[in-house]
């Protein structure tokens, strides 16, 4: 049976390739979602300045702080003091750096929350199953 379900939130400054400035950049993890993270990033950011989220492997971070690794749409990977996440749409794509020990960090408290391994503990399978009834 899952336990009640607890939330992790950081903000950390990340730069996006062609702009000057850093911007606040939200990573969030639920233990109800165990597996992924969600990075939101500001108005000031994006394109069309409408807040923009984006949902990602939490394993896919950990192993991008080390070496290389993502497919498709996210690719990740370790740049001297920083982690590089590259998103990509049909539309076009963003490069964005955030510093690895902020990254790090993150990880480490939603890995203390939800151990690896452990994820699916922490999913309620009955609230599953009855989604996917009513599709």
């Amino acid at each position: 049976m899952p336990q009640l379900p607890a939330r992790i939130s950081h903000s950390a400054p990340f730069s996006l390739a062609g702009h000057t400035s850093p911007y606040p950049l939200q990573l969030t993890y639920s233990s109800e979602t165990p597996w992924q993270v969600a990075i939101d990033f500001p108005r000031e950011a994006v394109t069309d300045r409408r807040p923009a989220r984006w949902v990602v492997g939490r394993e896919l971070l950990l192993d991008g702080l080390a070496a290389p690794c993502g497919e498709g749409d996210v690719r990740v990977w370790p740049q001297g003091r920083s982690t590089v996440l590259e998103l990509r749409t049909r539309t076009g794509s963003a490069v964005l750096t955030v510093r690895a020990a902020a990254l790090r960090e993150f990880l480490n408290d939603t890995y203390a929350l939800v151990p690896g391994g452990r994820e699916a503990d922490h999913v309620d399978w009955d609230a599953v199953v009855t989604q996917l009834q009513e599709r």
